[in-house]
């Protein structure tokens, strides 16, 4: 998982380790914030095509979640930025999936939390 200590990501790695064990997981991000996973968890810039490969190519990774991105009040302090992680990232995510056969979900945070237009269920 890519964005793992976001607030979509840190409940969700939660409950995947629950869900499909705690060897089954790599949370990666960028940030150096302290989160208490039981999962292994590592440093990953998504915007490093190389070691983001690696990193995939090396576990034998099969299916990405992918959450790393920069969010809307904070990219719009920092555009250039966000246009690099949010679409050159994303593209890495695809790129490595495709090479290496892997599933890839990249949610959108509207369709995470809805909206006053959407069902809340």
């Amino acid at each position: 998982m890519t964005g793992c200590k976001g607030q979509i990501g840190i409940p969700l790695v939660k409950a995947l380790t629950k869900e499909v064990g705690e060897d089954n997981i790599i949370a990666t991000d960028i940030s150096d914030k302290k989160v208490d996973f039981t999962c292994r968890e590592d440093k990953l810039d998504i915007t490093d095509f190389d070691k983001f490969n690696k990193m995939v190519k090396d576990n034998k990774i099969t299916y990405i979640v992918h959450l790393g991105a920069i969010l809307s009040a904070l990219g719009e302090k920092m555009p250039d930025k966000a246009l690099n992680i949010n679409v050159n990232g994303t593209i890495n995510a695809l790129n490595i999936a495709r090479e290496h056969g892997c599933q890839i979900f990249i949610p959108s945070t509207i369709a995470s939390f809805g909206g006053d237009h959407f069902l809340k269920d």
